[in-house]
């Protein structure tokens, strides 16, 4: 139906001339930066093999990192946070005031960094909170399915083996190499693959990404109250997953400009 409206009205018109009518003639810009976990947290299901992102050397590579980011000018920082939590700013405020110190979290080490670099009084968590139970999927397809859970577990240990490498890089470079467009294609179609995993009326695979999509939506809802004038240049600090994600689905979006990453990131 929507589809057959949008027709009716872009005839006989181009639909260059109905996107002029539809999109704004400036729009927030969004620059999505994923990164891998500094702290390495248990929930991941993919690992990483780390050293101590709080050593000297480190630090200075995250330095590099942020005067990179820096150059985007971002007006707000939006970061892996639930809405409303009042204790990260309140973390945020300790740290600047020089109460207290970062943790290895990159939200702390990126975000709180760069925020008090460029000025800002607060950071935008925009975070909504979605359990992924892979138990059900995987118990229906290594009965039913054997192969595609073969399939699936070859790829978490090909991903694993590629986060074990992660500590003979710099900061810079892992952040690069996961924000390639490549990577993105890859990240997004692991999940997609869970779609195979389906028998008769039963799809465990297509409601467990159900979820995983639905999160990174509702991010998408909240960054909408973040990025709320034209010239608002956001900022976006997560997870490898969800910048994947967010950027394939804003890809066609009408009210935000996505700015390329890897601009940023170069060499």
């Amino acid at each position: 139906m929507l589809t057959f409206l949008i027709l009716a009205l872009a005839m006989p018109q181009n639909f260059d001339a109905l996107a002029k009518k539809l999109e704004p003639a400036k729009k927030p810009k969004l620059l999505i930066v994923g990164f891998y976990h500094f702290s390495n947290p248990k929930p991941d299901l993919v690992k990483a093999d780390l050293d101590d992102h709080l050593s000297e050397f480190r630090q200075l590579e995250i330095a590099e990192l942020n005067n990179r980011l820096a150059k985007f000018k971002p007006t707000k920082i939006a970061v892996e946070a639930p809405v409303g939590d009042t204790k990260i700013n309140d973390r945020f405020q300790l740290w600047a005031n020089g109460k207290s110190s970062l943790t290895v979290n990159e939200t702390q080490q990126v975000g709180f960094r760069l925020a008090k670099l460029m000025g800002h009084s607060k950071l935008y968590p925009i975070d909504y909170k979605q359990d992924m139970d892979f138990a059900p999927t995987m118990k229906l397809a290594q009965e039913a399915l054997p192969q595609k859970a073969k399939e699936f577990m070859e790829t978490t240990k090909l991903l694993q083996e590629i986060m074990v490498g992660l500590k003979d890089h710099s900061v810079l470079e892992n952040v690069r190499f996961s924000n390639q467009s490549e990577a993105d294609r890859i990240g997004n179609g692991i999940y997609l693959r869970l779609l195979a995993i389906t028998q008769g009326d039963q799809h465990p695979g297509a409601d467990l990404i159900a979820g995983w999509w639905k999160r990174n939506m509702v991010w998408i809802s909240n960054l909408s109250t973040v990025a709320t004038d034209p010239n608002d240049r956001v900022l976006v600090i997560c997870g490898g997953g969800h910048a994947s994600l967010l950027r394939s689905l804003l890809r066609d979006s009408i009210d935000f400009e996505v700015v390329d990453q890897t601009q940023y990131l170069k060499k």
